[in-house]
C-alpha cells in the first residue's frame, strides 16, 4: 500500500478542539461533586465523540478509499489502523489494570470501582467492549469509542462498496435511515437513546456518522478546488458548541457534524490561509488521540489533589480543571512523539516518515485532489 496521502490540517485541528470538549465535559463532572453538585455539567459535549466518527469516515475515505482492492490490502489497512490506535489503548488499559490490582491488594475502597473493573480486561484488550458483549464500561471508560472505531474499520470495505454503488447523496440518505432504524430499535428494546450508547452497542452508534463522513469526502473530492473563505466553516464550527450549551436537540447537533466537515474541507482545499494550519495546531491535532485517551488518568490525580486540599470553592476547582486539561495536553504531546509514533512505525512497518507539513499545506492550496 502506498504511503498515506497528505492530511487536512484544519480538520486535524478541529479534532483536537473536539477532544478538548470531551475532556472539559469529563473534568467538569469529576470535579463538580466536590461542591455537592451531582448533576452533569456540559453534558452535550460528549457528542463530540460523534464528530470523531464522522471525521474518521472522511479521513479514511480520503486516505484509503480507492486502495483496498484485495485481501492483502485490507489486512494491511487493518494493521496500520491498529498500529495507530492500539499501543496507547493497551498502555492506558495496563495502567488501570495495575491500579486495580494495587487497590485490591491494599483493600482500598474506590469511589468508582467500575473504573478498575478487572473483569473487563479481555473485552477491552480485544476491542469488543462496545459490541454489546459486556454490561458496563470500565478500565479506561472512553475506550468504548475506540472499540466502535475498530468495528467500522472492519466494515470499511463494505462501506466503500456501498458508497460506490449508491453515490454520495444516497449514502447520506442510507446513513440517515440507519440512524432512524437504530433509534427505533433501541426505543422498542427499552435501551438508552442512541446518542448515549457506549457498551450497549456503541459500535452501531458509530455507523451512520462514519458513513456520512465517507460520503462527505466524496462530495468534497468531486468539487474542483476553488478559493472560498473560512467564514461559513468557522462560523458553523463555533455555532455547534453554542447550540449544545443552549440545549439544542442532540440529533440536530450530530447532523451538523458532517456539514461542518464538508465546509472545513472545502475551505481548506480552496487554499485560504487560517491560523489553524499553523504548527501549534498541527501538533495539537497529532496529540488529539492522546488527549482523549489520557485525560481520565490525569483527572483521577486532579480529583485526588482537590480532596487533599479540602477546598471546594468554584475558582479553585476551575483552576484545577484548567491545570488538569493543560497537563493532559502536554502528556498527549509527549505520548505522540515518544510513544505512539515509534510504535506505530514499528507495527505498521512504515519505512518512511509521515507526510511533511509542506505537503499538507499543498493539499490545502488545492495542489492535491
Amino acid at each position: 500500500m502506498s504511503p498515506e496521502r497528505p492530511r487536512y490540517l484544519v480538520l486535524d485541528a478541529y479534532r483536537f478542539l473536539a477532544a478538548a470538549g470531551v475532556m472539559a465535559y469529563h473534568f467538569a463532572n469529576h470535579l463538580s461533586p466536590l461542591r455537592g453538585v451531582h448533576e452533569e455539567v456540559l453534558t452535550g459535549f460528549r457528542l463530540f465523540v460523534d464528530f470523531f466518527f464522522a471525521l474518521s469516515g472522511f479521513v479514511l475515505m480520503h486516505t484509503y478509499g480507492d486502495r483496498i482492492r484485495s485481501w492483502p490490502a485490507y489486512l494491511d489497512f487493518l494493521r496500520r489502523r491498529l498500529a495507530r490506535i492500539y499501543p496507547l489503548h493497551f498502555g492506558v488499559t495496563l495502567v488501570y489494570v495495575c491500579a486495580g490490582l494495587a487497590a485490591a491488594a491494599a483493600g482500598a475502597k474506590l469511589n468508582h470501582p467500575e473504573t478498575f473493573d478487572l473483569g473487563l480486561i479481555a473485552p477491552n484488550l480485544l476491542l469488543v467492549q462496545a459490541w454489546g458483549v459486556v454490561d458496563r464500561v470500565g478500565l479506561n471508560v472512553v475506550s468504548w469509542s475506540i472499540s466502535s472505531e475498530f468495528f467500522v474499520y472492519l466494515l470499511f470495505p463494505l462501506f466503500v462498496a456501498l458508497l460506490a454503488r449508491l453515490g454520495a447523496q444516497r449514502t447520506l440518505l442510507a446513513a440517515l435511515l440507519f440512524a432512524g432504524a437504530f433509534v427505533a430499535w433501541r426505543s422498542l428494546a427499552g435501551l438508552r437513546p442512541w446518542l448515549e450508547a457506549t457498551y450497549d452497542l456503541g459500535s452501531l452508534r458509530a455507523v451512520p456518522t462514519f458513513l456520512a463522513g465517507m460520503a462527505v469526502q466524496r462530495l468534497v473530492a468531486a468539487q474542483p478546488p476553488r478559493p472560498i473563505g473560512w467564514a461559513a466553516a468557522h462560523g458553523l464550527a463555533a455555532t455547534i458548541p453554542l447550540l449544545i450549551l443552549v440545549g439544542a436537540p442532540e440529533n440536530l447537533v450530530v447532523a451538523l457534524f458532517p456539514l461542518a466537515i464538508f465546509l472545513i474541507a472545502r475551505a481548506e482545499r480552496g487554499g485560504a490561509p487560517t491560523l489553524l494550519q499553523g504548527r501549534l495546531f498541527s501538533a495539537l491535532g497529532d496529540a488529539s488521540y492522546g488527549v482523549y485517551m489520557l485525560h481520565s488518568l490525569v483527572a483521577i490525580a486532579v480529583v485526588a489533589l482537590a480532596r487533599l486540599s479540602h477546598r471546594n470553592d468554584p475558582a479553585f476547582l476551575l483552576a484545577l480543571g484548567a491545570l488538569g486539561m493543560t497537563l493532559s495536553t502536554l502528556l498527549a504531546l509527549a505520548s505522540y512523539r515518544w510513544f505512539e509514533t515509534p510504535l506505530r512505525r514499528l507495527l505498521s512497518g512504515a519505512a518512511t516518515k509521515p507526510a511533511r507539513v509542506e505537503e499538507s499545506v499543498a493539499l490545502a492550496r488545492g495542489a492535491a485532489s
